[in-house]
């Protein structure tokens, strides 16, 4: 594979599946790769892995808030600067 460049990944934290699906299938449709969380903890070991060029977060999770999540990986110098986006259904 060289000379080519993977799309970026962008990492959806949404708990509820079919808008997860929704949000998946939409980023993919437009070039990107993604991966799924359906949780705060999952997310964060994501992000440790697989290292992501963005993360879409729901506010309300299960088990950590979007908020926490978001505090959790601004504190990691890892992930301090990859950008994210707050969602939320309300």
């Amino acid at each position: 594979m060289s000379g080519s460049k993977l799309s970026p990944l962008i990492l959806v934290v949404e708990d509820e599946e079919p808008l997860a699906e929704l949000l998946g299938y939409n980023l993919e449709k437009a070039g990107f790769r993604t991966v799924i969380s359906s949780s705060g903890e999952d997310a964060l070991l994501h992000v440790q892995i697989q290292q992501p060029d963005l993360a879409i977060v729901d506010w309300i999770l299960p088990e950590r808030s979007g908020i926490d999540v978001c505090r959790s990986l601004r504190a990691q110098a890892d992930s301090r600067k990859l950008p994210i986006i707050i969602l939320t259904s309300v």
